[in-house]
């Protein structure tokens, strides 16, 4: 397994504290995570690892956020445009 596939796993299963995070019970939930992310990535699949950008361009931006942006910054993205 790759040391970044390995650091996406732990990443991923992180945020837990308190008690559970303390426990032996923890450290054996943390080590079977890294090795099912290990194998999905294995076999191709790709997993998300929260926080982080979806891959691959943005879709294009509705003609109602491109609105809202520019009522934000008072001004137009498209000078084209009225």
């Amino acid at each position: 397994m790759k040391q970044d596939d390995q650091q996406n796993a732990e990443t991923a299963v992180s945020g837990m504290t308190g008690e559970a995070a303390e426990t032996a019970e923890w450290d054996e939930l943390v080590r079977r995570c890294v090795e099912v992310y290990a194998q999905l990535v294995e076999s191709g699949l790709t997993v998300d690892v929260p926080g982080e950008a979806p891959p691959g361009p943005r879709p294009p931006a509705t003609l109602a956020q491109i609105e809202a942006a520019e009522a934000r910054i008072g001004a137009h993205l498209d000078p084209g445009r009225p």
